[in-house]
């Protein structure tokens, strides 16, 4: 009998350029599997950048799916280990998932492929 699933989210995680690589390293000991890391680029003006507290505009991107459940532990993680709560130190949200092309990337997504687990 297979498990069910109570919903996917992505969480889009943007740091600082070179600090994408530390925070998948995070959450994959927090259980979530699947990251892909986008290199981004600010486009706020210096005087804004400088008053929100952020330096450069080079950022990495990092798109993560999640449980549902995994995502308030993971937000509590970002704000506790990586400061998350202070300006400047990054900026995470979630984006429900509402559907999936077929059980096979639905696995993939949340690494159960090939592990004998069905969804």
């Amino acid at each position: 009998m297979s498990e069910t699933i109570k919903g996917l989210k992505l969480i889009v995680t943007i740091v600082n350029r070179g600090k994408g690589k530390t925070i998948v390293e995070a959450y994959q000991k927090n259980g979530v599997t699947y990251h892909l890391i986008c290199l981004g680029r600010g486009t706020a003006k210096t005087e804004l950048l400088e008053c929100l507290g952020l330096g450069h505009k080079e950022r990495d991107i990092v798109l993560s799916i999640a449980e549902n459940d995994e995502v308030p532990p993971i937000i509590k993680m970002l704000n506790e280990e990586f400061e998350f709560c202070k300006p400047g130190h990054g900026i995470a949200f979630t984006i429900p998932i509402a559907s999936v092309g077929g059980p096979h990337t639905l696995n993939y997504f949340i690494g159960t492929l090939g592990k004998g687990v069905e969804r």
